[in-house]
């Protein structure tokens, strides 16, 4: 089904705030200036000599549009490779205050003027620059830039100041298309450049009072901050909607919000045996408005799935009828944001009207009158997945654009030659910028206090400023029961800390890369684990091996450094790093190990692989994370990137029938590289589990989370405390190859000064066993415990961790081949 995809796991009004009062919210927002310099019968230079007062925003209840220019497009008659190198298509001077401009220029015998076009009719002929209503000449400020620019825009702190006259009114400037040039004595220009303003935008304009639809005795309150509004050509969608509707029709229902709500459902009923057994929280992909997929399910195409189920497990036809609609199926993972606060219609029963708002709040919330199973019902934590990272659209044109059309050159960042960043896969957001990051906080604590998400999951959340990191974490904690009906102490968020793109390495303020997060208390994705066990890393040579699947070589944690050569440690707490081994990007946790290991191994050797890699991340100290359908075997086929496969690779069979492994060559984009590789493992019948390995898989995970939940020293809180009582036994000249050996130790009578946490365990003792074979070793440091195999294990239907041995006299332990197994020291057992 195409479902929500899971992870388990001053109040004031200025002119620049546009105001309205409607009788109804689905009017049309408006977006009028103020002043409205296009209908004044003043010249615009008469205009920005002096400065209008403050007057209140004009209240309207018609629909209202505007244009919308800015100096970063470039002229519509000229294409853009056609023109000189330094000219208006680029915007590589930024307007940083009301009184400064920076620019990476010579200053040498030259002068420097502003120009301004409210019609954006600037271009450059003959070394000059026309199509300008006014021009004004900039002052060079020997000084430079001072602090307070350079720590919000360290990029640039090294570009020459030039100081506008302080007589303009820069709010109707800023109205319209601006350059700045460079010009020689005789006049003549040598260099020009358009302007980047979040700057002087943040400067003037900063706005912390409401924003969006605000309900007031009987009628509703519009507002929505657009401080360049000019005039009544373009219609946008306003940023802090809360519902969108598409005029259509009601599709006939077809899965979303809803299935979650279901008691009796084989998902419903799946995820709620996780819950009994220890799972605390669902992780949801994008769940807000994105715009890959139609809201409008009368639109979609459909493979003929009965059809591709009688062709061969290794054939090219299934992979090309799911690409022939992959743009026009209901499926995709949403990585392509719209508007962020508005639950996506495509999982509603009705896109239109309170439909998606109020499906979404049952999918989350148990409900005293309906008695329906919803998530927090069944003790399950909402996790949701969110991109502020990029938007899908930008630009004067198109539905998708929203920000970008309501503020040109706002909220998206831009490099040094004004052009949008697109290193975050596309439009890159800017929460260096006042309202970029005012939104996004405003965002957060909506979904929180209005939808009760439980936790945050940021995409790409590198290249959002650690500040805005920080600040979320303590809005949300600010939130208590009392006040707002959510408890932000529990609240957790996380997110992938990759340092890459403009942002690396500080470029553009200090980011939220794993780095800089350590000490927050915000989680990172740890890669390291991931690549240690499964080998390589996504990027590299698909066939590179990891502890689990295959790699015997062992070597000190010190020496041992990521792909790009960053050391092993990030993190200061163990609620800063997020353990996992796979995620819905990359091939799933079985495809991988199937890839990664020889063919000569049997089915049985892979799905034991596949728990011996879970249950390193279950029994690690940290937060653990898994992929959802790790303990279902989950199968793509072997597609590396499902995030536009369709349902077809991307299936759930919570009946535990099929793992979906064999249903066609993954689709070739993405995949016809290592199709080579692929085929011979697709076309091996053997390689396909059975229900048995399934059902096995299924219960092997529930007794890891069990067992992960049976002691509190799985769950140890702070780095002192793992420092204090974790070892690791099996290194040196001794060591036994492919075998981790991890005890952690609780306080009793002979350790004095550690604390008792656990009542019932004094001692755990943890095996990994990644070998072909039966391993064993004598550990001296172990003799004379009083170690027995955790009940749970005990209780297995796994006949094989049943065979672990251990003997008090030697401390010699014996584990069976490919096994994790764990051993507990029972409190007041004896052991001196």
């Amino acid at each position: 089904m195409s479902l929500p995809h899971l992870h388990h796991s001053l109040s004031l009004s200025p002119p620049h705030l546009l105001r309205c009062r409607a009788s109804h919210p689905t009017v049309r927002f408006p977006f009028r200036g103020i002043p409205n310099i296009s209908t004044s019968s003043a010249s615009l230079a008469d205009e920005l000599s002096h400065r209008p007062s403050r007057s209140p925003a004009r209240k309207r209840s018609v629909s209202v549009r505007c244009s919308l220019m800015s100096a970063d497009q470039p002229p519509s008659s000229v294409p853009r490779s056609a023109l000189p190198k330094d000219c208006l298509s680029y915007s590589r001077a930024y307007w940083v205050t009301k009184s400064l401009i920076a620019w990476n220029v010579d200053v040498e015998d030259a002068s420097f003027h502003l120009f301004a076009s409210k019609g954006a009719n600037l271009l450059i002929t003959d070394q000059s620059i026309e199509g300008y209503d006014v021009k004004f000449q900039l002052e060079f400020d020997e000084k430079g830039l001072p602090e307070n620019v350079t720590k919000n825009f360290p990029h640039i702190q090294n570009y020459k100041a030039f100081r506008v006259p302080s007589s303009l009114d820069v709010g109707s400037l800023l109205k319209c298309q601006l350059a700045i040039s460079s010009s020689h004595v005789d006049g003549t220009c040598s260099n020009a450049t358009g302007l980047q303003l979040p700057g002087i935008l943040d400067d003037l304009f900063a706005y912390s009072g409401p924003l969006g639809a605000v309900f007031v005795e009987d009628a509703i309150s519009l507002y929505v901050w657009a401080p360049t509004a000019q005039i009544e050509t373009c219609t946008v969608n306003d940023p802090y909607a809360r519902g969108v509707s598409d005029h259509t029709v009601k599709p006939e229902f077809q899965g979303g919000y809803l299935a979650f709500t279901s008691k009796d459902s084989a998902g419903v009923r799946h995820l709620r045996e996780l819950s009994a057994t220890g799972l605390t929280h669902v992780h949801l992909l994008p769940s807000f408005h994105f715009a890959s997929v139609d809201d409008d399910k009368r639109k979609w195409k459909f493979v003929d799935g009965d059809r591709l189920a009688t062709l061969p497990p290794h054939s090219e036809d299934q992979q090309a009828e799911v690409m022939a609609i992959k743009d026009e199926d209901g499926y995709n993972w949403g990585y392509d944001p719209v508007i962020w606060g508005v639950p996506k219609g495509s999982y509603a029963s009705d896109p239109n009207g309170p439909c998606r708002i109020l499906e979404f709040r049952k999918m989350v919330q148990s409900d005293g009158a309906i008695k329906f199973q919803a998530l927090n019902r069944i003790g399950l934590r909402v996790v949701l997945d969110v991109v502020y990272n990029h938007l899908y659209a930008s630009g004067p044109l198109g539905d998708h654009s929203v920000l970008d059309k309501l503020v040109p050159g706002y909220y998206l960042r831009r490099n040094t030659d004004g052009f949008i960043e697109n290193s975050a896969c596309m439009n890159n957001t800017a929460s260096e910028h006042f309202m970029v990051e005012r939104l996004i906080l405003d965002d957060l604590l909506l979904w929180a206090v209005d939808y009760k998400v439980d936790g945050f999951r940021f995409d790409l959340m590198g290249h959002i400023m650690r500040s805005t990191m920080v600040k979320a974490k303590c809005a949300l904690q600010t939130l208590s029961k009392d006040k707002n009906g959510t408890d932000g102490t529990k609240i957790y968020i996380y997110g992938e800390g990759w340092d890459f793109g403009e942002v690396a390495k500080n470029a553009r303020g200090v980011n939220a890369a794993q780095f800089n997060l350590c000490g927050t208390g915000i989680g990172s994705f740890n890669d390291r684990m991931r690549d240690a066990v499964l080998g390589g890393s996504p990027f590299g040579p698909p066939l590179q091996q990891g502890f689990v699947t295959g790699l015997s070589l062992q070597v000190k944690g010190s020496e041992v450094l990521t792909h790009d050569g960053s050391p092993v440690a990030y993190a200061l707490s163990p609620s800063e790093t997020v353990n996992y081994v796979s995620a819905h990007d990359n091939e799933t946790l079985f495809d991988i190990v199937s890839l990664k290991t020889t063919m000569e191994i049997s089915v049985d050797d892979r799905c034991r692989l596949n728990h011996l890699a879970t249950s390193i991340v279950a029994l690690s100290q940290g937060i653990p994370f898994f992929h959802c359908g790790d303990e279902m075997l989950r199968s793509k086929s072997l597609d590396r990137d499902s995030y536009n496969s369709g349902d077809w690779f991307n299936r759930l069979d919570f009946s535990y029938e099929s793992n979906n492994w064999g249903v066609g060559l993954p689709p070739r984009e993405k995949n016809e590289r290592t199709w080579p590789l692929i085929i011979p493992r697709l076309a091996d019948p053997s390689f396909k589990p059975q229900k048995i390995h399934i059902l096995a898989a299924v219960e092997n995970f529930k007794n890891l989370l069990k067992i992960r939940y049976s002691s509190p020293l799985f769950r140890l809180r702070t780095a002192n405390a793992i420092q204090e009582r974790v070892r690791f036994h099996n290194s040196g000249i001794s060591l036994e190859p492919g075998v981790i050996v991890m005890s952690i130790e609780d306080g009793h009578d002979g350790i004095p000064g550690m604390a008792q946490l656990d009542p019932i365990y004094s001692y755990i003792l943890v095996i990994f066993n990644a070998c072909p074979t039966e391993v064993s070793f004598g550990l001296p440091s172990l003799r004379g415990r009083k170690l027995q195999l955790h009940p749970v294990q005990l209780m297995s239907s796994d006949e094989l961790v049943k065979n672990s041995l251990y003997e008090s006299s030697t401390g010699c332990i014996t584990i069976p081949c490919r096994t994790t197994t764990v051993f507990v020291e029972v409190r007041n057992s004896g052991y001196q």
